[in-house]
């Protein structure tokens, strides 16, 4: 069998992390400011890595008001828009998920110092806690 290059795909992370520093160009250029060059470094890297595209997309998306989404990311006509509201919606899915499971494991935690507070100090000790 011969030699190949398939481990020199990039990762769906390194995929997705371009794929935000592209959006967040597209968008910076869309409101008249000029894209940070980190940005544009990382939109043109096949291997991306810097999750600040996320943050700063994330940020500049919530920043906006009604009006400038429906003109900026619900723009049916233009590709970028329709997959800039498509990272949008899983980035808001993702983002909902994220936090019930920060609120089931604070529940969790919680439950549990409760729990232990009725031990008693050998029952604690046996389960040494």
């Amino acid at each position: 069998m011969g030699c190949n290059s398939d481990y020199l795909e990039p990762t769906y992370r390194e995929k997705e992390l371009q794929r935000a520093a592209k959006l967040l160009v597209y968008v910076r250029e869309k409101l008249g400011q000029k894209p940070e060059a980190w940005v544009v470094k990382e939109a043109d890297r096949i291997y991306a890595k810097d999750e600040r595209s996320v943050t700063e997309l994330c940020a500049a998306l919530k920043a906006m008001d009604s009006k400038q989404l429906d003109a900026l990311v619900y723009n049916a006509r233009d590709k970028s828009a329709r997959g800039l509201a498509d990272w949008w919606e899983e980035h808001q899915a993702a983002d909902a998920e994220r936090e019930k499971q920060e609120v089931a494991e604070k529940d969790r935690k919680k439950t549990a110092k409760q729990a232990l507070t009725k031990l008693s100090k050998k029952e604690r000790e046996a389960l040494g806690l």
